[in-house]
């Protein structure tokens, strides 16, 4: 709180009608003033942006909707940085709802803190006094039907359980969070989601298959390995976690080891089309053309034939063709 005090004078007075320069100015320390009061709260740290705002999310230090604000701020960040960007309306909203929620927080803890340590205090101590006895009526037979009602009641719960789970903020949800963030595009966003979701279901493969194509798009490839490896391991049957690991190859250009875990993937699961367009891929590259090409055609149409004409036939090999534009 005390690292946050500083920036809420600028808060307050940052506004659209500044002039662009010291919009982007104010904006850019209270984004300092933030990271400074995420650090304190982890006792200190050389983490910034995204992996320290990951790193308080896995611990529960931060709420869902504030590394969410959060990371629109970051982002809000990163693009008035640049010298010849026009800060917008929605920058500044972005840096004053990040603010807020954090500070309110930090506040509403606070409070919490404070109550329940004067409660402790205002407690007796020491009281010795004797209690005399006090005569206890005989039981009186309960005429409320009880039993239905509690079975009425654990219906219920049972029914706002799964509803949280699969639909309201359960790891289902966060699942579905993350998988249309990546699809728009948004990938911080969605490697928050996914690790949510994999950390409410620990033995789930499904969170660590995206988390492990989330960060070899973003090119953290030592955590795609990490991940993805953690994802075959949780289901070894699981198709998604094998074409994934042949993913990661085929970008490692280890072709051999995708080769492999395409069929893998294809043993498990003989009608995937990505797992034998990308499994040509691998056998082209490696050249085993006639193989290769034997693939693609069963894949037909797809993003794997992009990657087929960088090796060339040999003699007497069938061309292999780009799909048309």
């Amino acid at each position: 709180m005390a690292a946050l005090a500083p920036a809420r004078p600028l808060v307050a007075r940052v506004d659209i009608s500044q002039n662009p320069e010291e919009i982007a100015a104010d904006l850019l320390d209270i984004w300092n003033a933030v990271e400074v009061g995420m650090r304190a709260l982890l006792g200190g740290s050389a983490l910034g942006g995204q992996p320290l705002i990951q790193e308080l999310r896995q611990r529960n230090m931060i709420s869902i909707e504030q590394a969410h604000s959060l990371l629109d701020f970051l982002a809000a960040r990163d693009r008035v940085k640049r010298t010849e960007y026009r800060p917008t309306s929605a920058d500044i909203e972005a840096a004053r709802t990040a603010y807020t929620r954090l500070d309110e927080g930090l506040r509403a803890e606070a409070s919490s803190a404070g109550a329940s340590t004067s409660a402790t205090a205002a407690a007796p101590v020491g009281t010795s006094a004797t209690v005399a006895p006090t005569p206890v009526p005989p039981a009186r037979r309960s005429r409320i039907p009880w039993l239905p009602i509690v079975a009425l009641l654990l219906v219920l719960g049972a029914a706002g359980a799964a509803w949280y789970y699969f639909e309201g903020g359960g790891p289902s949800a966060a699942m579905r969070r993350g998988t249309e963030a990546y699809r728009g595009g948004r990938l911080a966003l969605a490697r928050t989601e996914f690790q949510d979701a994999a950390n409410a279901r620990p033995e789930d493969a499904m969170p660590h298959i995206w988390l492990g194509r989330v960060a070899r798009d973003q090119g953290d490839f030592a955590t795609a390995g990490r991940e993805i490896t953690r994802a075959v391991q949780l289901d070894p049957r699981n198709y998604q976690a094998h074409r994934e690991l042949g993913s990661y190859f085929l970008t490692l250009r280890n072709y051999d080891a995708a080769r492999r875990a395409f069929v893998r993937a294809l043993e498990l699961q003989p009608r995937d089309r990505t797992s034998m367009g990308y499994l040509g891929c691998s056998l082209v590259r490696l050249g085993r053309l006639d193989e290769g090409q034997r693939f693609l055609t069963r894949a037909g149409q797809g993003p794997w034939m992009a990657c087929a004409p960088l090796a060339p036939p040999g003699p007497g090999a069938p061309a292999i063709q780009r799909p048309p534009a």
